[in-house]
């Protein structure tokens, strides 16, 4: 997994004179594109880009599949795993194991 970041700052006068709704889909294109160019650096790094030759139509079908979650999505299901983990009685230490052993087998996933 390759956790991307993106970090920018709006100055008042791109957001003047704008209504709310008019901000809001400013500061979600701005979001957009800039998570997009750090996307962009990683692809050749990932494993979710498929091609395949479609003889009929003399092209290449490209499938690409991403998934997208919150840091808080990834703590929320690692404490709900724990949960369950100490109701089958495992201790402290092997909860912690387990949870270690999935972030380095799917490299933070």
């Amino acid at each position: 997994m390759i956790e991307i970041d993106f970090n920018t700052n709006i100055t008042q006068d791109k957001i003047k004179g704008q209504s709310a709704d008019e901000l809001e889909d400013f500061i979600a294109s701005e979001i957009a594109y800039g998570l997009s160019v750090e996307m962009k650096k990683h692809i050749d790094e990932m494993s979710f880009i498929d091609m395949q030759w479609n003889e009929e139509e003399e092209r290449f079908d490209i499938t690409a599949e991403l998934v997208l979650c919150s840091k808080q999505d990834i703590v929320t299901n690692a404490e709900i795993q724990a949960q369950l983990m100490a109701n089958y009685g495992l201790t402290e230490e092997q909860i912690l194991n387990v949870l270690e052993t999935q972030l380095i087998d799917n490299k933070g996933f």
